[in-house]
C-alpha cells in the first residue's frame, strides 16, 4: 500500500476565488517541477461534479451553478500529491 502524499506548499498552491461563491469561480493553481495535474470537485456525498484530467490552464473560470448550495471539496492531484480545498457554493 502506497500512502497518499500531501502536496507541501512549495510543490503546488491552489485557491478558488471567491470562496464562497454563487457556483461561478476561478481556479488558480501553482505548480513547480509538476508533470501531471487534474483537478476533480466532489460534493459531500462524494459525487463528482467537476473533473479534468488534463488541467493545464492555471487560472481556469469555472462555473458550477447548476450543482446545488453547499460545501465542495477541490481535489488537485499531482504526480507529487494530493491537496485538498474545501469551496462552499451559496
Amino acid at each position: 500500500v502506497v500512502p497518499i502524499k500531501e502536496i507541501s506548499a512549495s510543490e503546488a498552491q491552489f485557491s478558488v476565488v471567491p470562496n464562497p461563491n454563487n457556483g461561478e469561480f476561478t481556479l488558480n493553481v501553482n505548480t513547480t517541477d509538476v508533470n501531471e495535474l487534474a483537478v476533480k470537485i466532489v460534493n459531500l456525498q462524494g459525487q463528482v461534479v467537476y473533473n479534468n484530467n488534463n488541467f493545464a490552464n492555471v487560472n481556469e473560470q469555472l462555473n458550477l451553478s447548476n450543482n446545488a448550495n453547499g460545501i465542495y471539496f477541490v481535489i488537485v492531484t499531482t504526480d507529487k500529491g494530493i491537496s485538498t480545498h474545501k469551496m462552499i457554493i451559496q
